[in-house]
């Protein structure tokens, strides 16, 4: 059984994805940056790079949108600067780079996956059974006779009656049908994903999840009405809790997350594994560490290596790692040792909702994987990279302390004694606030805090210091 623990915060959403207690996915939404992954706009053709077959796309962003020839439902040579077109954010901009896009047009729901403009039936990779896979097609077949159009058929389809897929998918049909072109204008939003709290609603909560624990009275009621939209009996596993208790606290997230900040994770058997993230790919390199196993050192690798991949694959969730990723297994000297980790290696992987290619293991005993990269990993959200080292290593970003300092906030709203709050902070790190754009007077409204805000240079650069000023007694 699983569960989804969502903290609404006051400059962000901060939600975990639980199986038997273990964090097994991290999602950060801020109220001041959204992601476009899956919106589709009206963009207007820039320039055409022929010779690396990249097309440049103006959606109005400050960086232009990039499109390989490979994502475009036409021969680019039949593209001319200052065309429209309707194209699909596949992966949000990152760093320095632009977002990516498709002219691959597609529409998600719960149970099923609108193809606008692609006369095909697909299903789900993860229903492997071939009679359930036959009985989706045949039904997807049924869904779409008649129309242009296609259908990709989800693994949640599987519990559904056809007349609840075929509803879904005539709704995505209207939506589609509201998308047009002509009259569109550059920059113009013709579809927006659904927020990060409706997507997990429509993603991951499933029979599967035992409760939807979230400490915002509006979200919850909100969310209620999306789940009796879909699916009734879901509505009673959506639980509110108190807005000013830390979830992340009380169900052990944050240790959890604050590992997924680190570079090494330890085994249980004593081993352990080392990622490294280069902007070129992963490299993680496992370990036996501690390990002293059986009395056969053969044994005791496998079973390091074994251990190491069902974590890996965790990591990988966890952190939202995506691209290419190279595994640095330890040595083994049996081929059957071989097949057995890739074979393990390959089950875990299953379990990601983000497409995975385990491409084999190499002479040099290195196993190569891809992972579907959409937006930014854990870490990159919460580390920044170190001025002082010229980029060489990275420190904790302004949104650890907001972090923080929420906590502190929380925890102090039982005090009714408290009349005034005074935080200092160091200039460098007001600078990143005020870049960021963070509005700190939202996060003490939300807490009922009277607060002012002060620069103090003495302070270090990173951090903050709280004052509490309490209420004088009054005399009888």
């Amino acid at each position: 059984m699983n569960q989804i623990v969502a903290d609404v915060g006051a400059l962000e959403t901060r939600i975990a994805v639980l199986e038997n207690e273990i964090v097994k996915e991290l999602h950060f939404e801020r109220k001041n940056h959204t992601s476009i992954v899956n919106n589709i706009y009206c963009g207007t053709i820039i320039n055409i790079v022929k010779g690396i077959g990249t097309v440049f796309v103006d959606i109005g962003v400050e960086k232009n949108v990039f499109l390989h020839e490979t994502e475009v439902n036409k021969p680019i040579t039949r593209l001319n600067k200052g065309d429209k077109l309707l194209i699909q954010i596949k992966k949000d901009a990152i760093s320095e780079k632009g977002a990516k896009a498709t002219t691959f047009l597609s529409l998600p729901g719960k149970y099923v996956i609108f193809l606008p403009e692609e006369k095909q039936i697909g299903i789900s990779s993860r229903i492997t059974n071939q009679k359930d896979r036959a009985d989706l097609e045949a039904m997807g077949k049924e869904i779409i006779e008649g129309t242009s159009h296609g259908i990709v058929m989800r693994t949640e389809a599987l519990y559904q009656s056809i007349s609840k897929i075929r509803q879904e998918y005539q709704n995505l049909s209207t939506i589609w049908n509201s998308i047009t072109l002509e009259k569109a204008n550059k920059g113009d939003l013709l579809f927006q994903e659904d927020a990060l709290l409706d997507r997990l609603i429509r993603d991951v909560m499933n029979k599967n999840t035992k409760e939807f624990v979230i400490n915002d009275s509006l979200e919850a009621k909100r969310l209620r009405a999306i789940c009796w939209e879909q699916n009734p009996d879901d509505c009673i596993k959506i639980i509110e809790c108190d807005p000013d208790e830390n979830l992340f606290e009380r169900y052990n997230i944050e240790n959890q997350w604050k590992q997924a900040m680190q570079n090494k994770v330890s085994l249980e058997s004593g081993g352990s594994i080392v990622i490294n993230t280069t902007e070129a790919l992963t490299v993680i390199d496992v370990n036996t560490g501690k390990n002293i196993g059986s009395d056969k050192f053969e044994d005791t690798v496998l079973e390091t290596n074994l251990e190491a991949a069902v974590e890996i694959s965790r990591q990988l969730r966890l952190r939202d790692i995506g691209g290419i990723i190279v595994i640095d297994f330890i040595d083994m000297k049996k081929k059957h040792h071989h097949y057995r980790l890739l074979a393990l290696l390959r089950n875990e992987l299953k379990k990601d909702r983000q497409k995975t290619v385990v491409a084999g293991m190499t002479k040099l005993g290195l196993v190569e994987m891809t992972r579907k990269k959409t937006r930014e990993k854990v870490d990159q959200m919460f580390m920044e990279i170190c001025d002082s080292c010229n980029g060489t290593g990275d420190v904790p970003s302004v949104y650890q302390d907001m972090y923080t300092l929420e906590k502190k906030l929380r925890l102090l709203v039982k005090h009714k004694d408290i009349e005034q709050i005074k935080v200092s902070i160091h200039p460098k790190t007001w600078q990143k606030i005020q870049k960021e754009g963070l509005n700190l007077k939202v996060m003490t409204d939300k807490y009922n805090h009277k607060a002012t805000f002060i620069q103090d240079s003495m302070l270090p650069p990173s951090g903050f210091k709280v004052e509490l000023y309490k209420q004088k007694s009054k005399r009888r």
